[in-house]
């Protein structure tokens, strides 16, 4: 497919990391994908466009659908997937304006017209083809006679003495002035210096500002375009020559480290060999000529070491014969040398009468180190030579660990015995007196600078150093053998995990690597007793594991044979072009950060790091990313890209999801669930999402498996368990799982993937050891409880030592272990501390202050707590919900009719248990809500106003009309109670709870309906209670007038007295439903909803209270009024 003139015609290299286990049964992966293209260096029309290869078939779409060829098999035939998509449109769609032709190539043949081809003589995947010519190519050391162009950054001019330099991007702000004639490859770098980053980020050296998230103390892969936040080099660094990824081509070299980079991603020492060849560049340069004489630039380049011969004779000859040095007389008295600066475009080596020194020692060390007094005003000068600065050499030359008393000891290298060596040989420059040069460190010092091994074995005239575990291990690794002349049967072992006997040979060899061979450097519970203890809580053998990881390397991979070749395009892919004349060429197919016709060009980049952590793994996201030059007046769009990330592989694809692929036939065991293979990527296959208890590339594995049951500890709403694996060779492992708990939940099951020797449990702010095992078990049973827990040292130090600082009062953590018997663990701010069982304190790093919350707040609905075990790469989300919320993602809600006993004895309801096995508080709530009888108070208010109306209305009151009206008005009643709470009925459903294990009527509505709720409840109450109490007043009132008119003698308000007196019962009624239903009232609006209520039992008296004025309605309305009283009689002998 043709993108534009620039860039056309591409193949996409996919490539998958499985890194190590990020978090449980989630790995860390890296997946690129990297587009090798046709970039030519400037817009040109090829005149081959046009050309078909005359051994291609063309086809038609409507040929193809005639013969029941499908879109899969037009992939199988390596046709385009956008080709092949428009062909499955055209299957859906059969028009004639959708008719197109392809061509079907034959093996090895590929492309729109068939015009391309590799050189691979079998039929291979692309991915394979890119490998197998990456893994061909051998280093410079093994290929010094292939030369090729090197890649050069060509947006600075750059030039040393009026000479190109091929500047590499990395070179770029690096700290050093390359372009020494201009010096723009550090101009304005300075302003990146003055960058101020964040409270909430980490500061790169070079002043890039990246995310703490990003940082990760250093442990992760390197962001910063510096690798300053890697705390150790990578080791994929130095095979970047045979790594076509993308994780070489975006960092330059460490800061500090005075590295010089090959252009690949991978940086060496300077003047050491890159395996690409591009340090010959800066040989090349250094050993310019100048205006020194033919004799003196000789004896120069000899004797420094810059270059092994000179016009065909070796430079060993040049000093064996003396004739280096007769070379030097021809040398001026004083002079540089090289010409050309070593550092920053002012740093120079000078050299007086050379020819006059008596010895001249293995390093060719200049006399004067020459510099600008303007850029190094802080340096005094001891040499003014003309407009020269300069220092006397030994002011600046490096300590060489010199031994300046006593003596060391080493092997022999004649009869592999150890001697003591004098201090004045170590380090003296002179040769080798130890086995393995062991008194003269100084090359493999250079050349392993950064290293953890303080020490290293040389071989015999060789510059290859080797650490102690290469030694007698039946394997030639030096030239001459020498790492195996003196085993004789010996087997070197210095890992410090290692308690065998060593010999005195050994101990001297592995001194040089390790200076503490015997100490157990790492975390160790051997000391300790396995918890729990009892065999019967085991129930699987002991499994081995192993805690190393290593890369996987395909060996089987084919190489390309001609080495030349593989070096041809630099980083890009040789590739034959049908051109006229049925003729081929070999052209470049360029990543990338490459272009022109040999990928010889270094593209401008833009490295953008982001980090995503999604809620819906299982969703699609569309990214575009535009490069916007804003210079206020106008927006310009530089460069954009565009892209797609599906989280999990889709069964669909192709640009409008026309292709699909299927699983196999029952792929996936133990009900997992299959998610095809992704067609787009050569050699994908199928993969299964596995049921958190088994693992596997077919979910065939069980998972290692935890049971914990608490006892006699309060149950809470999730525990944190920390599983922690052990290793000799590293720190402990940790892994965080979050589990949330339904109430009755006394034991909680844990399935992780990797084995483990300890758990701490965290149970509402308290630590329990949990398991304490010297070797891992697929599966046991644990119990924690009091005896478990971790005493927080606050509990047991006075203020007087927790007020000392750390390293101060970690004394007094192992004579707490030798008075505390009783004791299994505490735990302070940094560390958690095991009493071994000889009463000693084992301490680990233990970070318990860890925040779990989510990064994002939208996972979990209404104000719940989201906490999630990684802040990354979560396995597992859990929502803490606030009180009367439930669910998974607490997005419904359990109190919206006032108070119910649903609300009240939700969480005392046993899942699943018959009413005889419920708790006595259930089967008294039962028995005495059969026996109420409910009456809503709106009936009472009912009855309420028909006889203040009668009172009213008197001797023209007709009761076959109010019947009537009554017989209306229940029904309108019932009609206005729905309507008005229909707002809360239609959003009320049932839901089943799997985390609570229970059903629950929810309400789900927004807040404005919750705020009618709450007044809606409030007239609910408080309505018919009025309308009681308002038509007694009446009622009185109303008599009272009408005594007044026959008895004129007594006045209104003694008359009125006397009637509250005689009809008092009208009053107290509704004021004892008021009495009795205000508990209720209260309870709806404080209830809390909560598992476990200190208020229960007054939650429940209080509801039963409530339904007291309904249950008794024959006694505060019949028999405290004479009338009703008298008619309840009639009523009595009519039946």
């Amino acid at each position: 497919m043709k993108i534009n003139s620039l860039q056309y015609d591409c193949l996409n290299y996919y490539y998958i990391y499985h890194k190590e286990v990020a978090y449980q049964g989630l790995l860390d992966m890296i997946d690129e994908v990297i587009p090798y293209c046709f970039r030519p260096a400037n817009n040109f029309n090829e005149s081959f466009e046009d050309v078909v290869n005359p051994l291609s078939q063309k086809l038609s779409f409507e040929e193809l659908r005639l013969a029941n060829i499908t879109s899969q098999q037009l992939l199988s035939w390596s046709i385009a997937i956008d080709v092949a998509e428009r062909y499955q449109f055209y299957l859906n769609e059969p028009k004639f304006l959708l008719n197109e032709h392809v061509y079907n190539c034959t093996e090895p043949w590929f492309g729109l017209r068939c015009q391309y081809s590799f050189e691979f003589g079998e039929s291979m995947f692309f991915n394979q083809i890119v490998k197998d010519e990456f893994l061909g190519r051998k280093p410079y050391s093994e290929s010094s006679d292939i030369m090729v162009q090197m890649p050069c950054y060509i947006f600075l001019k750059c030039h040393r003495n009026g000479q190109f330099w091929c500047l590499d991007w990395r070179e770029v702000c690096d700290g050093n002035v390359d372009c020494y004639d201009e010096g723009l490859d550090e101009e304005s770098c300075f302003d990146m210096e003055l960058n101020e980053c964040k409270e909430d980020e980490y500061r790169c050296h070079n002043g890039l500002c990246i995310s703490n998230d990003l940082w990760e103390e250093g442990k992760g892969d390197a962001d910063c375009l510096d690798r300053s936040d890697e705390v150790l080099d990578a080791s994929y660094i130095e095979l970047c020559f045979q790594d076509p990824t993308f994780r070489c081509e975006e960092h330059s070299c460490r800061p500090n480290a005075d590295k010089f980079p090959c252009g690949d991603g991978q940086c060496v020492p300077k003047f050491k060999t890159c395996p690409n060849g591009r340090h010959v560049l800066l040989i090349e340069s250094m050993t310019a000529k100048g205006h020194l004489t033919n004799e003196c630039w000789t004896a120069m380049v000899c004797l420094t070491k810059l270059v092994e011969q000179v016009n065909g004779t070796l430079c060993e000859r040049w000093i064996m014969n003396n004739l280096a040095y007769e070379f030097l007389k021809q040398c001026d008295y004083f002079f540089q040398f090289p010409i050309i600066p070593i550092h920053s475009a002012h740093i120079r080596f000078f050299y007086e009468n050379r020819h006059l020194k008596p010895t001249l020692k293995q390093f060719f060390i200049p006399d004067y180190i020459c510099y600008d007094q303007q850029l190094c005003d802080s340096i005094i000068p001891q040499l003014v030579h003309e407009n020269l600065t300069c220092l006397q050499n030994h002011t600046l030359l490096l300590e060489l660990d010199r031994i300046q008393n006593g003596t060391y000891a080493c092997v022999s290298p004649i009869n592999y015995t150890v001697i003591c060596l004098s201090a004045e040989q170590v380090n003296d420059g002179k040769e080798v007196d130890c086995l393995g040069a062991a008194d003269e460190q100084q090359e493999c010092r250079w050349e392993y600078p950064t290293r953890e091994f303080s020490l290293w074995f040389r071989c015999s005239n060789n510059d290859v150093c080797l650490q102690s575990s290469k030694l007698c291990d039946n394997n030639l690794n030096c030239p001459l053998g020498d790492d195996e002349h003196f085993c004789n049967n010996l087997t070197i072992r210095c890992d410090k995990g290692s308690v065998h006997n060593r010999s005195e040979i050994e101990k001297v060899l592995c001194g040089l690597s390790e200076a503490e061979n015997d100490r157990i450097e790492y975390f160790s519970v051997h000391t300790s007793s396995n918890y729990p203890s009892s065999e019967e809580n085991i129930f699987d053998e002991t499994i081995h594991w192993p805690i190393e990881r290593h890369p996987l390397v395909n060996i089987n991979a084919s190489r390309v044979k001609d080495n030349l070749w593989a070096w041809y395009c630099n980083r890009g892919l040789i590739i034959h072009t049908l051109i006229e004349n049925n003729s081929c060429d070999k052209t470049c197919m360029c990543p990338p950060s490459y272009y022109g016709h040999l990928c010889q060009y270094q593209n401008q980049r833009i490295s953008l790091t982001l980090r995503l952590s999604s809620i819906d793994t299982h969703a699609t996201y569309a990214f575009v990313i535009m490069l916007i030059d804003d210079n206020d007046e106008e927006q310009k769009i530089d460069a954009y890209d565009q892209f797609v990330y599906i989280a999990k592989q889709s069964y669909k694809f192709g640009f409008q999801c026309l292709l699909t692929s299927t699983c196999p036939i029952n792929a996936c065991q133990n009900n997992g669930k299959c998610i095809p293979a992704d067609l787009t990527i050569p050699q994908s296959d199928y993969t299964c999402i596995c049921p958190d208890r088994f693992l596997g590339r077919n979910c065939e594995k069980s998972k290692f498996r935890l049971d914990v049951s608490l006892d006699a500890i309060h149950i809470p709403s999730y525990l944190v368990a920390y599983f922690f694996t052990l290793s000799n060779k590293s720190e402990p492992i940790k892994t965080i799982i979050l589990r949330k708990l339904s109430l009755f939940q006394y034991i909680v099951t844990f399935h992780i993937v990797i084995p483990f020797h300890i758990v701490i449990i965290k149970a509402i702010d308290k630590y329990y050891l949990a398991v304490l095992q010297q070797s891992p078990k697929t599966y046991i049973s644990t119990l924690i409880s009091s005896k478990q827990e971790c005493i927080p040292i606050e509990q047991l130090f006075n203020s007087t030592v927790l007020t000392m600082v750390q390293y101060q009062r970690i004394v007094f953590y192992y004579d707490l272990c030798r008075r505390r018997f009783d004791l299994t663990c505490f735990i302070d701010e940094f560390y958690i501390c095991l009493c071994t069982n000889d009463h000693h304190a084992n301490c680990m790093e233990f970070n318990h202050d860890r925040n779990f919350q989510c990064i994002l707040n939208n996972h979990c609905a209404n104000g719940a707590q989201c906490l999630q075990d990684h802040p990354i790469c979560p396995s597992t989300r859990i929502c803490i919900c606030a009180n009367c919320f439930f669910g998974n993602k607490c997005q419904f809600y359990a109190k919206g009719l006032g108070s119910t006993l649903d609300e009240i004895l939700g969480y005392e309801f046993k899942h699943n248990t018959i009413l005889s096995k419920q708790s006595y508080r259930i089967k008294v709530s039962v028995v005495i809500t059969m026996l109420i009888f409910v009456i809503d108070n709106w009936l009472n208010a009912c009855v309420a106003i028909e006889r203040t109306v009668s009172v009213f209305q008197g001797v023209y009151f007709n009761k076959n009309k109010s019947k009537q009206i009554a017989y209306y008005i229940i029904i309108l009643l019932f009609v206005i109670i729905f309507c008005l709470s229909i707002t809360q009925l239609v959003k009320l459903h049932v839901f089943e709870d799997k985390i609570e294990e229970r059903s629950w009527c929810v309400v789900t509505y927004s807040s404005w309906i919750q705020t009618y709720s709450s007044i809606w409840t409030f007239f609910h109450y408080f309505a018919p209670l009025f309308i009681n109490l308002l038509s007694a007043l009446l009622i009185i009132i109303k008599t009272t007038h009408q005594r007044v008119g026959t008895q004129t003698s007594l006045s209104f308000l003694i008359l009125l007295g006397l009637k509250l007196k005689k009809y008092k019962h009208l009053l107290i009624s509704p004021v004892i439903i008021l009495i009795l239903t205000l508990p209720h009232f209260i309870i709806s609006i404080i209830l809390d909803c909560n598992k476990s209520s200190h208020l229960f039992w007054f939650y429940l008296i209080a509801y039963f209270l409530s339904f007291i004025p309904a249950a008794f309605i024959f006694i505060i309305f019949v028999i405290a009024s004479p009338l009703y009283r008298q008619e309840f009689k009639k009523t009595q002998k009519f039946f």
